[in-house]
């Protein structure tokens, strides 16, 4: 999602360096396409989330707000985080009968 952010021009909404044009001599159409802008950024990281964890950032208004709540709920940064996540991985067995899509699908729903 960092990737897509960046290529739309999005990532200073995330990173919270785009501040909204308050002066005078700023046009109405550059404030318009600040908006613009601004909810792009907010829609491409609600979207770009699974459903299930949408809750998080219900009620959010800012693309920072939400992004820094997303990485403290996902990034490890403690060693506890780290040995549930090495945890939840390990307990990803493949079964014969599934096909590798599958199987690869499983995993990549653990990791979320």
């Amino acid at each position: 999602m960092e990737i897509l952010l960046c290529y739309d021009g999005l990532f200073g909404f995330m990173e919270g360096t785009e501040k909204e044009p308050t002066e005078d001599k700023v046009s109405e159409k550059h404030k318009i396409g600040f908006r613009c802008h601004k909810q792009k950024a907010i829609s491409t990281i609600a979207m770009g989330i699974n459903e299930d964890h949408r809750i998080l950032i219900i009620g959010l208004k800012d693309a920072k707000q939400m992004w820094d709540t997303l990485r403290e709920e996902f990034e490890p940064v403690s060693r506890a985080r780290i040995a549930h996540l090495r945890a939840e991985f390990m307990r990803v067995k493949y079964q014969p009968p599934e096909t590798m899509a599958v199987f690869l699908g499983r995993l990549k729903q653990a990791k979320d």
